[in-house]
């Protein structure tokens, strides 16, 4: 969540890079994404199939993979500015070892990984804040209001609201995370997984 709010407030920044390709289109697909492994394969393999090719191998076996030419269609998907796609170019070199030319066929893994690596970067380079760990509030049995100043919502998701608060001795700035238990409709033992 932080890392979304972060790339929408920089969209000033990135705005100039879209060439009228709508901002908040962009961060929204490159969030939705990233959001999940699960999500993102299931996006990574739909597009490789719609592009995919048969390719006859060795042992008489049929393999299946994408033509290096339809990269671009791929990260047309979540609208990737044309000005970045040398830098998918050189993540697929790196993770295939091709030095200077590019190979003509992408396997799904190779697909995989490069998306998730390039779509990182993009992400990295318009997102100023960096939540780590270290910055969530472990489970605590007192008030939060009697430890933290509570700041701006950072977002909502299916068990409470998340929130910057900053400590009222150290001023170090944190994301919580408020669940309400009388609204849960889950188990309580699955509420402490939620708070990691």
């Amino acid at each position: 969540l932080v890392r979304v709010q972060a790339v929408t407030d920089n969209a000033g920044d990135f705005q100039e890079h879209l060439t009228g390709q709508n901002c908040a289109d962009f961060v929204l697909r490159l969030a939705v994404a990233l959001s999940s492994p699960e999500a993102f394969s299931k996006i990574v393999e739909g597009l490789f199939q719609r592009f995919s090719k048969e390719l006859p191998c060795a042992a008489g076996e049929i393999e299946l993979v994408m033509p290096t030419e339809r990269l671009p269609d791929v990260l047309a998907h979540w609208r990737v500015p044309e000005q970045y796609l040398p830098m998918f170019w050189a993540l697929l070199r790196q993770q295939v070892a091709w030095e200077t030319m590019l190979p003509p066929n992408i396997r799904l893994q190779e697909l995989r990984t490069i998306v998730l690596r390039g779509l990182r970067r993009l992400r990295d380079k318009f997102c100023l804040h960096k939540a780590g760990k270290d910055q969530f509030i472990p489970q605590n049995p007192r008030r939060i209001e009697d430890e933290y100043h509570l700041g701006s919502f950072c977002g909502k998701g299916n068990f409470g609201t998340v929130t910057w608060v900053t400590h009222r001795v150290t001023a170090r700035k944190r994301v919580a995370k408020q669940i309400m238990k009388s609204d849960l409709e889950t188990p309580a033992e699955e509420v402490p997984s939620e708070l990691d």
